[in-house]
């Protein structure tokens, strides 16, 4: 059922997630503008707690239930969505459309993009940063790598939650 498993050597596995995670970076910085727009202006009337810095909403006397929620979803959000995201997207959904030719990887990024829906503002950025990343796993046919970059970005962006609730 899932497909594009294809082994790659070690060192490819590397030099790709650097360049990646170099990638996305400074996509995150360049289009970081443009989410605070999105999120401010456009999608303004999303509740607020789905908006970005909604950490002042909560309640100082739920602290520890805010800490073990951030904990749970750094395990869950770090590896068990990303994962189940990048079997179904990029191991089931990738070669079902791959007769879509080069198109196939754009519209794979777009449906990716768009089922994130909780959080619409950041979908320039969402999309900028996955369309590399599944043209490399529709050209190596490896989701694997897909894996590993998903996972340490959702485990950065987690880790760099939890550590922000700490020092507050």
């Amino acid at each position: 059922i899932v497909l594009y498993r294809e082994r790659i050597p070690i060192w490819q596995y590397i030099v790709f997630f650097l360049l990646l995670f170099v990638f996305a970076f400074g996509v995150l910085f360049l289009v970081s503008p443009v989410t605070g727009f999105l999120a401010g202006n456009v999608f303004s009337w999303l509740p607020k707690v789905l908006l970005p810095d909604a950490s002042s909403l909560y309640p100082t006397s739920a602290r520890s239930a805010i800490l073990i929620t951030l904990i749970l979803g750094l395990l869950v959000d770090g590896f068990v969505n990303p994962i189940v995201e990048e079997l179904y997207f990029r191991g089931y959904l990738l070669p079902r459309i791959s007769y879509l030719g080069w198109l196939a990887p754009l519209v794979n990024a777009f449906f990716f993009t768009l089922q994130h829906f909780w959080q619409p503002y950041n979908y320039p950025l969402i999309f900028l940063i996955q369309l590399p990343l599944v043209y490399l796993v529709w050209w190596k046919r490896n989701i694997y790598i897909s894996m590993l970059v998903h996972c340490a970005g959702n485990i950065i962006g987690a880790t760099l939650s939890l550590i922000s609730f700490g020092s507050s």
